[in-house]
């Protein structure tokens, strides 16, 4: 029996809040069913990755200043985390029901880390899962830091591996006394990162039970990266306040459901994705699913915070406005109402991090 491909993308900017920029797109995209599974192997300059609303009580800003360290916002949850040239980060895009023989999302991050450590102990390095599923020590080192976050049903952990990470910077910079370690230091000579990269393929390839085909970005991925550089990750906006409106240019359209789905629920994401198979450089599409809660960094509409308080099942909201609920419109309605709706800019949202559905 033939192997699940896998998309293997090795991509980087000299740009962390680009590189943060591109790990949205293909989420969003993955989201959409318009990019594969995909693991992406990409490398930042000297920088603190953060999603910590206060993250200024674990980082020395001036310290950062002084070592030239740009600081940028992620959507992955609860962390601050330092690259530099000698780390190496991984990001594992994929459907969360590929996972549903897992009892929880706890063993999936075991899971996902699991072959990482195998392949790192074949270099001779004696590392060990936390039990949480969210980094890598050796004894009581750390050695490789990862994260969650949900995207509808779309996962993303990521994490890096620090290779070669200087030490002597992070000490300086991260106001949390940790104790952390490198590969080099651990095998006590130089590993190439491109020697780790193979160690991860073939890792993600033994555990996920997967074959790897080497592909670049998509043009969709690329235009998606470029709008939410211009008006997200490369604003201080999102940056240092952590706010985000929808994407600018582009009519939203939003799927209320039960979750799981019932058939009306699935037969009107169906008909969604249908009536807009011609207008996916024009519309963006969220579907949500009641219980799941809302993502941080995401916005709610008026619309959505209707539907979701009345317990409107199924529901879609266009451009913040419930439009139709607990009823498949006919196709042609909802085309006019989209159509209509392509001449009008969503307007700016406040973003809220506490609701939810």
């Amino acid at each position: 029996m033939a192997k699940i491909r896998w998309r293997l993308l090795d991509y980087s900017v000299p740009n962390p809040r680009m590189n943060l920029a591109v790990e949205e797109a293909i989420l969003k995209s993955r989201s959409e069913e318009r990019s594969p599974d995909t693991l992406r192997l990409w490398q930042n300059p000297i920088s603190i990755l953060f999603s910590d609303r206060h993250y200024d009580t674990k980082v020395n800003l001036e310290a950062c200043k002084k070592h030239g360290v740009e600081i940028a916002r992620r959507l992955s949850l609860r962390k601050v985390l330092y690259n530099d040239s000698g780390s190496l980060n991984f990001s594992v895009i994929t459907k969360v029901e590929k996972f549903k023989s897992s009892q929880d999302m706890i063993n999936t991050f075991t899971r996902l880390y699991k072959g990482i450590a195998e392949g790192i102990r074949g270099l001779g390095v004696e590392v060990k899962v936390d039990p949480y599923g969210e980094r890598l020590v050796v004894e009581d080192k750390k050695i490789s830091d990862a994260a969650p976050y949900f995207f509808h049903e779309i996962l993303l952990f990521s994490g890096t591996i620090f290779v070669n990470t200087d030490l002597t910077i992070v000490r300086d910079i991260l106001k949390v006394e940790e104790m952390l370690t490198t590969l080099n230091l651990e095998l006590n000579r130089s590993i190439d990162v491109n020697e780790v990269k193979e160690l991860l393929k073939r890792a993600f390839e033994k555990e996920l039970d997967v074959e790897f085909e080497i592909q670049g970005l998509t043009e969709y991925e690329q235009k998606t990266a470029e709008i939410l550089y211009k008006w997200k990750y490369g604003t201080e906006e999102w940056n240092i306040e952590g706010k985000a409106s929808p994407t600018p240019g582009k009519t939203l359209i939003e799927v209320f459901v039960a979750h799981p789905p019932t058939s009306m629920c699935n037969k009107l994401i169906e008909l969604v994705k249908d009536v807009t198979a011609d207008l996916q450089e024009k519309v963006e599409i969220k579907i949500w699913r009641r219980g799941l809660g809302i993502p941080p960094g995401e916005t709610i509409t008026p619309g959505l915070k209707k539907a979701a308080k009345e317990s409107l099942l199924p529901a879609i909201i266009v451009n913040g406005k419930l439009e139709f609920d607990r009823r498949i419109p006919p196709r042609d309605e909802l085309r006019t109402i989209i159509l209509r709706e392509l001449e009008t800019p969503m307007p700016p949202i406040p973003l809220k991090t506490t609701f939810i559905m």
